[in-house]
Parts: C-alpha cells; structure tokens; sequence
C-alpha cells in the first residue's frame, strides 16, 4: 500500500505541480502510524522519503523503534543525492536528539560538519559523564569548543 501511495503521489505531482495531495497525505498519515507499531519501519521511511515528508517520521516515531529508524536513515545516505543526503541525516539528528541520545547525535552532527549544531549539542548535555564521553568523541575528531566560565567551573566543581 506504501507503494502504490507513493507512485500515485509521483504520478500526480509529476503531471501537475499543483496537484491537490490533502487525500493521499490523508492516507499517509494513517499508513505511518501502523507502520511503526507493526515493524515495518523501513517501509515507513521509505514512503516518507519518497514523498519528501521525512519530518513526518519524526513525531512517529518511538522509543522502541528509533535506533531501527535512524539506522536505516544513515544506511541511505551513500545512496540519495546530494541535498537529500543531508536531509536524511538531519533527520536522524532530530530523532537522536528527540531521545536525548547525545552520543549517537554528536557522530552524526560531526558527519554533517555543523560546527553550530556540534556545540548545541554539547552544552544542551547536562549529564557530566555524558560530557566527558562527548569531550572524547570530539577529541578523537580533533574538533574543539570554547567554554564559557560556567562550563568550566562546573567541570572543575565535579573532577
């Protein structure tokens, strides 16, 4: 059904722009949900990426399936083109930082080479053994932050 949803929706969008998708996107969201309850996750992701709804996915999906999701949506990215490689992994930054997953985000923000979101991601961490782990994985990449005074007597208070 996933399939045919998403040919129908290229086929319509590729004969008019400005095709009126509110009923297959009706359909979608209720293809989502069961998708992700009935371990059919990858079909899901695909759904949405082909329809290019992938921040659909990220209100879907869950505790017990976001490592499946994300692990899925890193497999794809050598295989979609450019900007939607980056989508892709942003996508997966969002469900990782969703579940307050710092470790596993910080890989993928450091694959994306957003010096922003890299540093967002560290002070966003307020688990000081999370921090040091994050300080690790940053030094293994030669990356470097700047601390602010308060980071820096937060971490003297607790060494």
């Amino acid at each position: 059904l996933a399939g045919e949803v998403a040919a129908e929706w290229n086929d319509k969008i590729t004969e008019n722009p400005e095709y009126d998708t509110s009923k297959l996107m009706k359909l979608v969201k209720q293809i989502v949900p069961y998708d992700m309850k009935h371990n059919s996750e990858t079909d899901c992701t695909d759904l949405l990426m082909e329809i290019e709804r992938l921040d659909l996915l990220i209100d879907s999906v869950d505790q017990k399936c976001y490592k499946k999701v994300c692990l899925y949506l890193k497999s794809c990215v050598p295989y979609a083109p450019d900007p939607e490689n980056t989508i892709l992994m942003k996508t997966a930054l969002s469900i990782y930082r969703k579940f307050d997953k710092y470790c596993e985000a910080m890989v993928v923000a450091l694959q994306l080479n957003d010096d922003e979101i890299i540093e967002d991601i560290f002070t966003k961490c307020s688990d000081l053994t999370m921090k040091k782990q994050l300080s690790y994985i940053l030094g293994r990449q030669q990356r470097y932050i700047e601390f602010s005074d308060d980071m820096t007597e937060i971490g003297r208070a607790h060494v």
